[in-house]
């Protein structure tokens, strides 16, 4: 692995585990590769004030989800429903293309969170 960010976030990711009583959780899987992203936020006067992930594939898929915890703690819910997946990939200073569909994956699991507190 090149990339020191990604490198950082995959053998230290940040916000690993699981929140006992989430506001909001998404899960979203790649079939393809079978990498498996579950988000969970607790949010408080609109900004999520913990956030915690677990995620089931590879390096990438790892390291886009801890960098995304990361970048949302404290934010409005409004600063990131419009986070796209290549904003992800810029934030580990970059992903392989094949690689791409790890911030993809990632996004995806944030907008299930996010659609999940409207139907509360």
């Amino acid at each position: 692995m090149q990339n020191k960010i990604l490198q950082d976030h995959f053998e230290h990711p940040r916000n690993v585990g699981v929140l006992e009583f989430p506001h909001a959780i998404g899960i979203a899987e790649n079939p393809v590769c079978g990498d498996l992203v579950k988000i969970m936020l607790s949010i408080t006067d609109g900004k999520v004030q913990q956030v915690k992930f677990k995620t089931y594939g590879c390096p990438a898929a790892i390291a886009c989800s801890s960098i995304l915890t990361e970048s949302i703690l404290n934010k409005s819910i409004q600063e990131i429903i419009s986070i796209r997946a290549e904003w992800i990939a810029e934030q580990l200073g970059g992903l392989p293309v094949v690689q791409y569909h790890c911030a993809h994956l990632v996004r995806e699991a944030l907008q299930k969170a996010l659609q999940s507190l409207k139907t509360k």
